[in-house]
């Protein structure tokens, strides 16, 4: 299967480099609903924290929304997504555009840690 994600560089096609749908499914622990690009995980911590994590794979984003008790308390989202990937406990992506270097960093149990972070690395 060829991956599915393609950066454009340079208008050079490079395959990104992301985890397999079944490495997803062991990670998340629950099927993904797909909606056209777009597939989306939910899933819930042990303190009642809701993840809903999705990726577009025809424009290289991703998207997270936590929520509490139903209503949203964060919502990010970000493209140019370059490397998507699992190590260990941890789903880790990078993104970059320009002169700026995106980093997003989530672990889902016991309890949702997630960080987002930008840096200008240019």
């Amino acid at each position: 299967m060829s991956p599915p994600f393609i950066l454009i560089m340079d208008q050079e096609k490079i395959p990104l480099d992301y985890p397999s749908a079944l490495d997803l499914l062991i990670f998340f622990g629950t099927e993904p609903i797909e909606e056209g690009d777009v597939t989306t995980y939910e899933v819930q911590d042990d303190s009642g924290l809701v993840l809903s994590f999705s990726f577009d794979t025809s424009e290289g984003s991703i998207q997270t929304i936590v929520k509490q008790y139903g209503r949203v308390v964060s919502l990010t989202s970000q493209e140019c997504l370059t490397r998507m990937w699992i190590d260990g406990d941890t789903f880790r992506a990078e993104f970059e555009s320009g002169n700026y270097r995106i980093t997003l960093a989530f672990k889902i149990y016991p309890f949702l840690q997630l960080k987002w972070s930008g840096l200008r690395v240019r």
